[in-house]
C-alpha cells in the first residue's frame, strides 16, 4: 500500500518537522548540540589535531646554530558515523478504520507523536553517554569526549595514555559541592578567551549550587487603590531563591537526564554534532524550520543538521504500514582538554 502524495507531503512538510522540533527542544543537551551541528562530510577521512608543541626555537646569540629538528606534533583523529532510528508503525486494522472515515491524518499524527515522545529522552540520553551502548553503536556522547582515559582510553583512534592534551578534565569530588571545586575545574579548562559556554547538571545539584549563594530576602508590600479612592495595603509578598544561575558568567542549566552526581563544563566552540545526510534512494533528508526552542531562539538548528525519513510503505510480512526516522552522525570534540566534568558530587 502506498499513501497518497498529499499524506506523504503532510508528513514531510508538517508532521516530521514538528516532531523533530519538539524532540530537539525537549532537553538542553539536544538543543545545544544540534544548534551547532556541522556537516559530517568535512571529517569523513578524519581531522588533523595538534597534540604537542614544536621543540625548535629559543634564544640565541652571535653565530649560534638554529634548531632545525622536525617535531611530530599532530595525529589524525577519526570518528565513524553512527546511526539512530525510530520506527513509525501503523497497524492495518487502524488504517482500515480511519479509511472508512475518509481520513488518515489523525492516525498518522498520533503515530508520529508517539515516536516523538520516545525520541525525546532516547536521543538526549545518547548524547550524555560514552558510545558503548548497544554494542558500541550509540553516538559518542559527552562521557566519551570528556574523559581522562580512566573510562575511555582511546578516542577518535588516539590513545589518551600517549597524549595528555587529548584528555578531558575529570575530577571526582567525592563529597558535597563547594565553590572551590567549581573554581578549580573552571580554571583547569579555561585558557585565555576560551572558557566554558554552558554548564549542565541535574536538578538536585543545581539546587545544591543555589544553596552556595548567600540568601537574600526581598519583601514588597503591594498597594492598591480602593473603590472610593485612597491607597490601601493589600499583602506582603516574599521572594526567595533564583530562577537563573551563573558561575563566572557562564550559565548553569539543569537537565533531569544529566548523569547523576556530576556537573559538565562544556565549551561549545569545540564540541558539535556532525550530521550525516542520507544518500539512499527513496529516503528524504528533512531540514527543520519554524522551531520554537528553549531560550526562545528561533531556528537555532544549523543548516548542516539533517534527519532522514523513509516514507510510509506496506510491511512485507505484517498487516501494517511502516515509516522510519534516521539520525546519522556523531557528537564529537577535537579538543577534549577544553571541557571538564566534576563527578562524585553528593547532595
Amino acid at each position: 500500500m502506498e499513501f497518497s502524495k498529499d499524506v506523504q507531503s503532510l508528513i514531510t512538510e508538517h508532521l516530521l518537522p514538528n516532531v523533530m522540533d519538539n524532540v530537539l527542544s525537549s532537553h538542553p543537551i539536544t538543543v545545544r548540540a544540534m544548534r551547532n551541528a556541522k556537516n559530517y562530510a568535512g571529517i569523513t577521512t578524519g581531522k588533523s589535531v595538534r597534540l604537542k608543541k614544536t621543540r625548535s626555537g629559543g634564544s640565541f646569540s652571535a653565530l649560534d646554530e638554529f634548531d632545525t629538528g622536525v617535531s611530530e606534533t599532530k595525529e589524525r583523529a577519526k570518528f565513524d558515523p553512527r546511526y539512530y532510528h525510530k520506527s513509525v508503525v501503523l497497524q492495518g486494522q487502524d488504517i482500515d478504520v480511519n479509511a472508512s472515515m475518509k481520513s488518515a491524518a489523525p492516525l498518522i499524527a498520533e503515530a508520529m507523536e508517539e515516536a516523538m515522545e520516545d525520541m525525546k529522552e532516547e536521543i538526549a540520553t545518547l548524547l550524555y553517554g560514552d558510545g558503548t551502548g548497544n554494542g558500541g553503536k550509540d553516538f559518542l556522547g559527552l562521557a566519551a569526549g570528556i574523559d581522562n582515559g580512566g573510562s575511555v582510553a582511546t578516542y577518535g583512534g588516539i590513545s589518551r595514555a600517549t597524549y595528555d592534551s587529548w584528555k578531558g578534565k575529570v575530577t571526582n569530588l567525592g563529597g558535597a559541592l563547594t565553590s572551590d571545586a567549581m573554581a578549580a575545574m573552571y580554571s583547569s579548562v579555561e585558557s585565555g578567551n576560551n572558557k566554558p559556554t554552558i554548564m549542565l547538571t541535574t536538578p538536585a545539584i543545581w539546587d545544591a549550587f543555589e544553596a552556595l549563594h548567600t540568601a537574600t530576602l526581598e519583601h514588597n508590600r503591594v498597594n492598591f487603590v480602593g473603590a472610593k479612592g485612597g491607597v490601601k495595603p493589600m499583602e506582603l509578598v516574599g521572594d526567595l531563591g533564583f530562577e537563573a544561575l551563573t558561575f563566572r558568567g557562564t550559565p548553569i542549566i539543569k537537565d533531569e537526564l544529566h548523569p547523576s552526581g556530576e556537573i559538565t563544563f562544556l565549551n561549545e566552540k569545540y564540541y558539535a554534532f556532525y550530521s550525516m545526510k542520507s544518500a539512499v534512494p527513496e529516503w528524504k533528508n528533512i531540514k527543520m524550520s519554524k522551531a520554537k526552542y528553549l531560550e526562545g531562539t528561533p531556528n537555532p538548528v544549523s543548516g548542516d543538521f539533517s534527519v532522514a525519513w523513509r516514507p510510509l510503505k506496506s510491511a512485507e510480512k505484517q498487516y501494517a504500514a511502516l515509516g522510519f526516522i534516521v539520525l546519522g552522525g556523531n557528537y564529537i570534540t577535537f579538543a577534549p582538554r577544553r571541557h571538564g566534568r566534576l563527578t562524585g558530587i553528593t547532595t
